[in-house]
């Protein structure tokens, strides 16, 4: 279309020489030569041309020649211009034979606007060129054009000779060192172009152009164009007709500074040039409805891909542009072919002729290598819009990252895909990629490694989420900068550093990061939480909160951590060391991460502080807590807080305990240490066999802690042992854990009555389930033990030793077949309410008690088995001597006589025993009057109202 403006811009100006000669001629035979030169001025003037000036050279009677014709102080230059006519055709019907313009020349001005304006000169529509025209034929001889362009001029000289009735031919030659637009121009120009009119009405075109073509997005270079065409009827408008143009040559530079070449960069081949080669056959069509570009033949090629092979772009069912009414429409289908990449993509593209474009593109890749990514199979969907250098659109991207390089950190096998919104600013280079709504990208699997680390990860059904930025700003203006954000979270992961390993759910990981792509530089900052990790199969890592910074600058790896939470628990199914509350900071640098941190219970109160180092390369490590004064009471903290294996083994615990515990690790392997010191440690237990133990300090020394294991035998000091129907005091005990989760009783022992009482070499679980251990009474004072049970009447002399196995289980204590006897001759007295009951009965039994007011025994032994907290079979054996009543002669006398008593009692011993001591203990009965009181309260509450 602009072409045809052109033409007629230079027909008018052929036309207006023409009047203004034929006019002059006219004049010749009437006027004399100054008066002939101001005529042509005037006419000139109506013309259209500015402040003309004509030099009249001669006239014949054929013939009317001017040395020079200007306008606008030279702005046009017209030399030699020569008018053959006949002079009554010149003067009756204003027309003349021929018009020859010899050397001469023009400025137009080609504006932003699309409009052209010739300095010098305004035309008017009635000059419009046809049928009517007052010439036959015009003479162009070396007439140079300038016409200015935004961007620069463009020259261009005109040769040839031209008939209204039978055509002819004009031949242009122009170059210019840059002439366009600032959205679309031309650099190192040169040209030549014919044209030739037939006498049918139709013309051909045809030329050769080089020049550098810039576009908004990017440069072709060399681009050395042929045009052959022929176009229809020009003595009308608009033209109409094909014009085919043959792109033999031409290069896109990935080396030159332009949006283009940087975006191609990836796609040229690292062993051939640094440019892509382009060449194809394209079509221009002239009609009344507009102009369409359509690509003929073979497709557009373009060579010099990485991987060999070409970029194919073919025509669709519409043509590859087309201009209709201001509106520009682009359609076309590009394929890679014969290399390594394999891959096609269809887009659509319009503009209404305000400078913006809106498109749709569909495409797949396979295999493409771009920047240090390599790509499996890449599909994109994106629409949106184009205008003054930008792009807003969306995209729907599937893409398979097969290996990415991103500084030192290396990503494989990462299947991506998700909707984002696409932002390019091509003049600033930079590109924007953002969350629509709440849309998350998803990565159902990764696999990560850091080079020059010895560093494994594998992330699982992970997802990228919008934070409050975009997920990806990258800048290749300067060089290639990145910065990148968001939420990352994942299912499942895997890390092995060195000898290091975690395993399980990653925490969610808000980040921001920066990645300079020319000095391998990351920085990363952001905030983590949540999370459930297995360190190194040993413990538990969960419910974190904290943040962190980190650095990676060439082969430099930096991280810091602040931990304000963490969940830290034994990865064992029964936890010997309870879960705790961590808070604290850690930091990477040389491979090696030093941490400190504060130990709290999940309730809040505080343990102690610890610090520690691990060596990243080999998965060593260590750590040191140190507890502070841990203090026990009922209804606040209790030892099976800090370790679950003592509940239901001792409850109710008050007193002081401190500590300090020891860790060391490497691949595989946790080691553990403490020692542990209680000071007057009271605690109802172990198990309910026992009601209450008080009084324990001591040191213990373990070697390990999972399982729990101590330095060999340790001893502590009991102050009180309460069985209720059984109070053991002053005792000491010497165990031993062997890491066999049992516990070792060297000796447990107490001194009672006068003797001891104990248990030796016994063996119980820490599970809590059954155990067995004998308990040893040795050279008990019978006298103190009958005493103690507080039965009126009965006392005794000697000595009782004897042996009782027990069996716990649930807490319920079984006697099993125990023996008591007495280890020498001895007295059992027994004189009470019995005595006298049994005066009153038959003679036997009034003999048998007789006997037990002093029975001398030389044997006594006593067998017990049964529940503690049931009756026990008692099966006791005295042999001695006492004195027996006899009557003689109405008298009576005593007389020593050998005895034995056979006695078996099935009682609930322990409970009897335990009633006994109650009714002569005050404390002991208001104290079980209240619990039976709060009981019954509540009893009460417990009832329907």
């Amino acid at each position: 279309m602009q072409a045809s403006s052109g033409m007629k811009f230079f027909a008018r100006l052929i036309i207006g020489v023409f009047l203004l000669v034929a006019n002059a001629a006219a004049g010749v035979y009437f006027f004399h030569r100054p008066l002939i030169e101001s005529v042509s001025e005037t006419i000139l003037a109506g013309a259209g041309f500015e402040r003309p000036d004509a030099h009249l050279r001669d006239v014949s009677v054929s013939r009317l020649r001017y040395g020079e014709i200007t306008a606008a102080d030279e702005a046009i230059r017209l030399s030699d211009v020569e008018l053959e006519f006949d002079l009554r055709e010149l003067v009756f019907d204003r027309r003349a034979r021929a018009v020859k313009i010899g050397a001469g020349e023009a400025a137009a001005t080609f504006g932003a606007d699309k409009t052209v304006a010739v300095r010098g000169f305004t035309y008017a529509p009635s000059g419009e060129p046809g049928g009517g025209a007052p010439f036959d034929a015009v003479t162009l001889d070396a007439f140079r054009l300038r016409v200015e362009t935004p961007k620069g001029p463009l020259t261009a000289t005109l040769n040839g000779r031209f008939d209204l009735a039978h055509g002819g031919a004009i031949k242009a030659a122009f170059s210019a060192d840059a002439a366009g637009f600032d959205a679309a121009f031309a650099e190192r120009v040169t040209g030549d172009i014919g044209l030739a009119f037939n006498d049918d009405g139709s013309f051909t075109a045809a030329g050769d152009i080089v020049a550098d073509l810039a576009t908004p997005v990017g440069a072709v270079h060399g681009a050395a164009m042929e045009f052959d065409g022929v176009l229809r009827d020009w003595r009308a408008a608009p033209l109409s007709g094909v014009i085919d143009i043959a792109l033999r040559s031409s290069s896109i530079d990935a080396g030159d500074e332009d949006a283009l070449a940087s975006g191609l960069s990836g796609l040229i081949d690292e062993d051939g040039a640094r440019s892509l080669g382009v060449s194809g056959d394209f079509s221009v069509g002239f009609s009344q409805d507009g102009v369409d570009l359509r690509l003929d033949g073979a497709p557009v090629r373009v060579t010099g891909l990485r991987g060999g092979g070409d970029l194919l772009v073919s025509p669709r069912d519409a043509p590859f542009a087309s201009w209709r009414d201001g509106r520009m429409s682009v359609s076309a289908q590009a394929e890679l072919a014969g290399g390594a990449y394999r891959g096609a993509a269809v887009i659509d593209a319009a503009s209404g002729g305000d400078g913006a474009w809106s498109y749709a593109l569909t495409g797949h890749l396979s295999e493409p290598s771009v920047s240090g990514f390599s790509f499996g199979e890449v599909t994109a969907a994106s629409e949106g819009e184009y205008r003054d250098g930008k792009i807003d659109g969306v995209a729907d991207v599937s893409a398979l990252v097969r290996k990415a390089d991103v500084g030192r950190l290396g990503v494989n096998n990462l299947p991506v895909s998700g909707r984002v919104a696409l932002g390019v600013d091509i003049a600033a280079r930079e590109m924007t990629i953002s969350a629509i709504d709440e849309n998350c990208l998803a990565a159902p699997s990764a696999d990560l490694s850091l080079t020059g680390q010895d560093l494994e990860a594998r992330l699982s059904g992970a997802s990228l989420c919008a934070a409050d930025a975009p997920f990806a700003v990258i800048s290749w203006s300067d060089e290639v900068v990145a910065d990148v954000a968001g939420v990352l979270s994942a299912k499942d992961g895997r890390l092995r550093i060195g000898k290091t390993t975690m395993a399980g759910a990653p925490p969610n990981v808000r980040f921001t990061a920066t990645h300079e792509h020319e000095t391998h530089t990351t920085i990363i900052t952001g905030g983590f939480d949540g999370g459930a990790i297995l360190l190194n199969d040993a413990l538990n890592l969960s419910r974190s909160d904290g943040a962190f910074r980190g650095g990676l600058v060439g082969e430099a790896l930096t991280f810091d951590a602040q931990i304000e939470r963490m969940r830290v628990a034994q990865a064992r199914d029964v936890e010997f060391v309870a879960p705790v509350a961590v808070n604290g900071a850690a930091r990477l640098e040389n491979d090696v991460v030093n941490f400190d941190f504060d130990v709290k219970t999940p309730s809040g109160a505080a343990l102690g502080h610890g610090a520690g180092a691990h060596e990243v390369r080999s998965g060593k490590g260590e750590a040191i807590f140190s507890s502070e004064d841990v203090v026990f009471a009922r209804g606040g903290l209790q030892p099976q807080t800090l370790m679950p294996v003592l509940l239901g083994v001792i409850f109710d615990a008050s007193g002081v305990g401190v500590g300090e515990a020891r860790f060391s690790w490497a691949p595989g392997v946790v080691n553990s240490a403490a020692d542990i010191e209680v000071a007057d440690l009271s605690f109802g237990g172990p198990t309910v066999a026992v009601t209450r133990t008080e009084g324990v300090s001591g040191r213990v020394d373990f070697t390990n802690l999972s399982p729990v294991k101590t330095d060999g035998p340790q001893n502590i000091m009991i102050g009180k042992v309460d069985l209720d129907a059984l109070k053991l005091e002053d005792g000491r005990m010497q165990f031993e854990l062997p890491g066999d989760e049992t516990l070792h009783v060297v000796v447990a022992e107490f001194p009672w009555f006068g003797g001891a009482i104990g248990a030796y070499d016994a063996v119980a679980p820490l599970s809590g389930g059954a155990a067995e251990l004998k308990l040893q009474i040795s050279d008990v004072s019978l006298d103190d033990l009958l005493s103690y049970f507080k039965i009126e009447g009965l006392s005794g002399e000697g000595r009782v030793e004897g042996l009782l196995p027990l069996s716990v289980d649930n807490g319920k204590a079984r006697i099993n077949e125990g023996v008591l006897s007495a280890n020498g001759p001895g007295v059992i007295r027994y004189q009470g309410k019995m005595t006298d009951q049994a005066a009153g009965a038959n003679q036997q039994a009034q003999l048998a008690f007789e006997v037990l007011r002093e029975l001398r025994f030389t044997s006594l032994v006593a067998t017990i088995d049964g529940a503690l907290d049931g009756e026990l079979s008692f099966k006791i054996f005295i042999e001695g001597t006492g004195n027996i009543p006899i009557v003689a002669g109405g008298k009576t006398q005593r007389i020593d006589s050998p005895v034995r008593y056979r006695i078996s009692i099935d009682a609930p011993l322990m409970r009897l025993i335990d009633q006994a001591i109650t009714s002569t203990n005050v404390r002991l009965q208001i104290k079980k009057a209240q619990d039976q009181a709060a009981a019954g309260r509540a009893n009460d509450e417990a009832e329907p109202n």
